[in-house]
């Protein structure tokens, strides 16, 4: 069950149209958003239950992360959440899931990362960067993909991947490039993740 592409698009169109608002307002982009989002920073804790115990991963971030569904169990992964945050300037998705076999381990790949997407192809996803990171002692696959939105316009989606024990998690964050508020939010969420 893919419940994310709707709502991601629905943010998509969202995040355009209060760009444009703003905009026709005569209201600097800057002035507008920032103040609200910078009020409602706070750390959000999600807790999953793995075959190995129960981990938790935090992240700050300019609101809440609600649990929107899930994936159906496929040959390698099962018990797949998925939680996401659409902001006025950020979109995150945070995915935990079980292994199968706990031994066994997936790829981190464009397509797994985007997987929210039933017509990823639309989006005309292009990996830019792929390293690994380490973020508060734990080593991630990052990966950098641009891609566009309905409109046309550049979207990049920075996403993480990792393994504690018997879980998978992927965190990915969606934005417009060319706008700096929206690079300096991920970068403070992204710093901020950590996982117990």
């Amino acid at each position: 069950m893919k419940t994310g592409m709707n709502y991601f698009w629905k943010c998509g169109i969202l995040l355009v149209m209060l760009t444009l608002a703003v905009a026709a307002s005569g209201c600097g982009y800057n002035e507008y958003d920032a103040a609200a989002e910078e009020d409602s920073w706070h750390v959000i804790t999600i807790t999953s239950p793995q075959d190995d115990g129960e981990k938790k991963l935090f992240i700050e971030l300019p609101g809440d992360l609600e649990q929107s569904g899930g994936f159906e169990d496929d040959a390698a992964v099962k018990d797949h959440d998925v939680y996401r945050h659409c902001g006025s300037r950020i979109m995150v998705a945070v995915h935990h899931g079980n292994m199968i076999n706990p031994r066994n381990r997936v790829k981190f790949t464009v397509s797994r990362f985007m997987q929210d997407f039933d017509n990823m192809e639309i989006m005309q996803p292009v990996l830019k960067k792929e390293e690994k990171r380490i973020i508060n002692g734990q080593e991630m696959t990052y990966m950098e993909i641009s891609m566009k939105d309905k409109a046309g316009h550049p979207v990049i989606g920075e996403c993480l991947g990792t393994y504690t024990g018997s879980g998978l998690w992927m965190v990915v964050f969606f934005y417009r490039p060319e706008v700096k508020e929206m690079r300096e939010l991920k970068e403070r969420a992204m710093a901020s993740i950590r996982i117990e």
